[in-house]
């Protein structure tokens, strides 16, 4: 079994010269010859084995089991329909579409690479490649699978959700549907209401009616709002007020215990024959000292 790099290797020698055909010289350079060739360095069995011309020789591969079907890192394509009908194969190595050999093609009977065709039929020879035996290499090939399975698995939710999208598109028209039925059975139902009413009114106005109710809805609940907002404003004041109030009362009340102490002690510096004939202005008088009450 061979490894990636030495199949690689192996078709870059070619490139630029034309392959022998073992036991038969005269098929030399011809397409085939190249697969021959490759086939006998992976230890294919029977690599020069007759199995046709180009156009059949890839599905006797597989027929025989010596190859698989489908794409893989070493595949041989053929396309049934070239050369005049005998067809025409070729190789490619590499992960991904990898790069492409042929033999007489490009150059007559000479190896050549770069160059792809549609074609009909691919096998790989995948089976003989030797299993990767570096520990970074396994590990990179178990990495590779692993997104190569999420990204599997993301397919099948991306296929999940464009199924569901198309379930809601679906709904949407349904409910498109029904809203518009629905909006029929309003207008009916509307029609039907001014026949009963006995009334000419169309159901433009009646619509309009409804407007205004609404408008007058709104304008109350505006109204009560602003009566709210005064009611709170006036509480405030009223709070206010009766604050000033109660400050006004305990001045009030200091002028009192003041204006009584001021009698006390004029009560006790006024002779006693005055205070029997003394007046309210002779108590002031006296007060002040008689500043005022002298002419």
């Amino acid at each position: 079994m061979r490894t990636k790099k030495e199949i690689i290797d192996f078709l870059e020698s070619k490139v630029g010269t034309k392959v022998v055909c073992v036991g038969n010289t005269k098929l030399s350079g011809e397409c085939v010859t190249l697969i021959k060739s490759l086939m006998e360095f992976l230890g294919v069995p029977d690599p020069y084995k007759a199995r046709g011309n180009a156009n059949t020789c890839v599905t006797t591969y597989i027929n025989e089991g010596i190859a698989k079907p489908g794409l893989g890192f070493i595949s041989v394509f053929s396309n049934k329909t070239m050369a005049g009908g005998v067809g025409h194969v070729w190789c490619n190595a590499g992960d991904g579409d990898g790069v492409f050999y042929e033999s007489n093609g490009v150059k007559p009977l000479i190896v050549t690479k770069g160059k792809t065709y549609s074609y009909d039929t691919v096998a790989n020879f995948d089976a003989y490649i030797a299993p990767n035996t570096n520990p970074d290499l396994v590990e990179c090939e178990l990495h590779k699978n692993n997104l190569q399975n999420q990204v599997n698995g993301l397919l099948v939710d991306l296929s999940k959700k464009d199924k569901l999208i198309e379930e809601i598109s679906s709904q949407l028209t349904e409910a498109k549907t029904s809203s518009d039925g629905f909006r029929k059975e309003l207008n009916d139902f509307i029609a039907d209401c001014a026949r009963k009413l006995d009334t000419r009114q169309e159901k433009v106005e009646i619509l309009a009616s409804i407007d205004t109710c609404i408008t007058y809805e709104d304008k109350a609940s505006e109204l009560d709002r602003q009566l709210a907002l005064e009611r709170k404003e006036h509480a405030s004041a009223v709070d206010t007020l009766e604050a000033k109030i109660k400050a006004l009362e305990l001045n009030l009340e200091t002028l009192k215990a003041e204006f009584k102490a001021l009698k006390e002690t004029t009560k006790e510096t006024t002779p006693t024959t005055h205070q029997t004939t003394t007046g309210l202005w002779d108590i002031i008088i006296g007060i002040f000292g008689g500043k005022y009450g002298k002419k």
